[in-house]
């Protein structure tokens, strides 16, 4: 009897280790997604808000958040165009371009961390 309790308590052991192995990965390749998307959000908003010059005409950074590396979502408030890349959950980078006249003014990089 002893010996068919030990084996079944060693399958379950078992058992327990490889759901908690499959568990910690899981959580591993969450965690590691997480900081990739974060650092992909970052890298695309710097670019973006980068490569918007004072002077240059809002119909191209426009144009270029319609192409590679375009922003998750954006809106426009008056003369302020926002443009954001999401990261994890609760993490994005906002492009804050400020614009006179059909003309950028001024591009700033926001990051938003909760």
């Amino acid at each position: 009897m002893g010996g068919a309790l030990r084996k079944e308590l060693g399958g379950c052991l078992l058992a327990a280790a490889g759901i908690s192995l499959l568990l910690a990965l899981m959580f591993a390749a969450y965690v590691g997604w997480g900081v990739y998307a974060n650092r992909r959000a970052e890298r695309q908003a710097a670019a973006f808000c980068n490569s918007a010059k004072p002077g240059q005409p809002i119909a191209m950074v426009l144009e270029r958040a319609r192409g590679d590396g375009a922003p998750t979502r954006s809106a426009k408030d008056g003369e302020v165009y926002h443009f954001w890349w999401y990261g994890m959950i609760f993490s994005a980078r906002e492009c804050v371009v400020t614009t006179a006249a059909g003309r950028v003014v001024s591009a700033q990089q926001v990051a938003h961390e909760d």
